[in-house]
């Protein structure tokens, strides 16, 4: 289950000194924000997991406090995350699309599953995105 999940998370993230950045983020979100951080690390090529970690985080604070208040993260007040332009831009058209920002404000309780479903998109964008470039670069040595 995940609270015993999150609890071995916790550990293991004090023993890497991590939980500064995620002083902010509902230890039930911590998982998944590992993991994506952990993809979005790996399709960057050599991006460090501890700075990986900290962006997520920040970026995820940052959306929770824009839905809360009934908005959008917008680049012009320095949104960066998800750090793939082109799935930050998506996931801000989709939750204009679906008016979420009203609902999340309404109804806080919208939040955590919301962000849940961005920190597994990011992952599986990442993880797709790190794979394609492996298949690339064996393309090129063949």
């Amino acid at each position: 289950g995940v609270p015993g999940e999150a609890i071995e998370v916790a550990s293991a993230l004090d023993d890497l000194n991590v939980l500064p950045p995620l002083a902010g983020v509902d230890r039930a979100l911590w998982p998944q924000l590992l993991a994506a951080a952990e993809a979005e690390a790996a399709a960057s090529g050599g991006s460090s997991l501890d700075g990986a970690i900290a962006r997520a985080a920040h970026g995820l604070g940052a959306w929770r406090d824009a839905l809360q208040r009934g908005h959008v993260w917008e680049e012009s007040e320095g949104a960066n995350w998800p750090a793939a332009p082109d799935l930050r831009q998506e996931w801000t058209r989709v939750l204009r699309e679906l008016d979420m920002p009203r609902f999340t404000r309404r109804h806080p309780k919208l939040l955590n599953p919301l962000l849940a479903n961005l920190l597994e998109t990011v992952e599986t964008f990442e993880s797709a995105r790190e794979q394609q470039q492996e298949e690339q670069q064996q393309d090129q040595q063949q």
